[in-house]
């Protein structure tokens, strides 16, 4: 059984314009485009069904992204941010991936290629 339906998000009119241009921007990230959907559908009075429904999400992200809303209303974010990902949990990687894909300990022979053979597999020996 539904719940009781939820007040709509309050939404400024400069939050409502820059919601829009990155829900119509073709080079905003898919991500944040629905997550700008979701927000401004939320402000206008739709339920978290409908919305759900509608977008193709689950109702948990829609709620989700409306707590996150309503929480960083108060912060001076610039409305991309606000929809951007949290931090992830956890201890930072110790190196970055350009150092740990190159790095190779100083004592490893590095493979040259000139010497490679151009062709692989078992060799052909003519009889």
């Amino acid at each position: 059984m539904p719940g009781p339906a939820l007040p709509a998000l309050i939404v400024s009119e400069s939050e409502r314009r820059e919601l829009e241009r990155l829900v119509k921007r073709p080079s905003t990230p898919q991500q944040l485009a629905l997550r700008a959907q979701i927000i401004l559908r939320a402000s206008q009075g739709d339920s978290q069904g409908q919305i759900a429904r509608e977008l193709g999400i689950g109702e948990q992200m829609n709620r989700c992204w409306r707590r996150r809303w309503q929480a960083l209303q108060t912060c001076e974010l610039p409305v991309s941010e606000r929809l951007a990902d949290a931090p992830r949990p956890g201890a930072p990687p110790r190196l970055p991936w350009s150092k740990s894909l190159n790095s190779m300990p100083s004592h490893v022979p590095r493979p040259s290629t000139l010497d490679a053979p151009s062709v692989t597999g078992p060799s052909r020996v003519s009889r």
